[in-house]
């Protein structure tokens, strides 16, 4: 429950700063320390794997759900990141950033929670096969990133920009 635990010096300090500054303060990305699963403390080790690999995202859409419905009751609001001039802003802001983890954390590369949902989905040869790839995801998603410009951004705004709409109302 202590989130200072789960600062990863390099992915939520340096490589974030550093990104921020290099991108003129228009991009970056981090990541926390991850929490460590033992597979073998579930009674079903596939369900468990898969209502872990789902609690995180079904959080963040519920955040953004709560956070869409509210930002309805301030019909001035204009979403504009990273400028809060009201509180029906921030609430657009917060619905939108949830959704960005959400949909984000759903992407099947290890170590992001799609992976274990796709996992659930497999069968046993294929799913261990699959499980290997997890010590190369964040070279998998870097390279996406860099090899394939506007991928992700491409990706999310068909994701979220319609929920994101749907939600708050919001264009």
């Amino acid at each position: 429950m202590n989130p200072l635990a789960h600062i990863d010096p390099i992915g939520t300090v340096v490589l974030p700063i550093m990104m921020l500054v290099l991108s003129g303060g228009s991009y970056f990305f981090g990541w926390a320390k991850p929490v460590p699963i033992d597979p073998r403390n579930f009674r079903n080790e596939r369900n468990g794997m898969l209502l872990t690999g789902i609690a995180g995202p079904s959080t963040n859409v519920a955040l953004a759900l709560v956070a869409g419905l509210v930002s309805r009751a301030f019909p001035t609001a204009v979403f504009a990141p990273g400028q809060f001039t009201s509180i029906g802003s921030l609430l657009l802001f917060f619905c939108y950033a949830n959704l960005v983890l959400a949909f984000f954390n759903l992407i099947p590369i290890p170590p992001l929670d799609g992976s274990r949902v796709v996992q659930w989905f497999l069968p046993a040869t294929a799913r261990n096969r699959y499980h290997s790839l997890a010590r190369y995801g964040f070279v998998i998603l870097i390279g996406a990133t860099w090899m394939i410009p506007g991928l992700f951004g491409t990706y999310l705004a068909a994701t979220v920009v319609p929920v994101f709409g749907l939600l708050t109302g919001a264009r």
